[in-house]
């Protein structure tokens, strides 16, 4: 089973820091009401820039991988969301006929 993108005890604005790194960094996973990105990085309450930090007791914690994924996370939560939108490519039907 998958565990769910969204989570229901955690607000709205922690849903859409999760989105936004998720859409950016593949190794992004839930661990309670946290955020933990590439194993190194905690994202708590109130899930922006200044909520960042390295999580020390991580197993495997390597000081210069946490320091490269903290900068990283906090690049992109420094950015407004809608930057991350995915982008729909457009739909060009060969031949179609629009008529009024």
């Amino acid at each position: 089973m998958r565990p769910s993108v969204m989570k229901s005890n955690v607000p709205i604005n922690g849903q859409q820091a999760y989105l936004q790194l998720k859409l950016t960094i593949a190794d992004t996973h839930w661990a309670g009401e946290n955020i933990r990105v590439m194993g190194h990085v905690l994202v708590k309450k109130p899930y922006n820039v200044d909520s960042v930090t390295k999580d020390t007791t991580a197993p495997g914690y390597e000081e210069s991988r946490a320091n490269t994924a903290l900068l990283q996370v906090k690049k992109i939560l420094s950015k407004p969301l809608a930057e991350n939108a995915p982008r729909h490519p457009l739909d060009f039907t060969i031949g179609a006929v629009v008529s009024n």
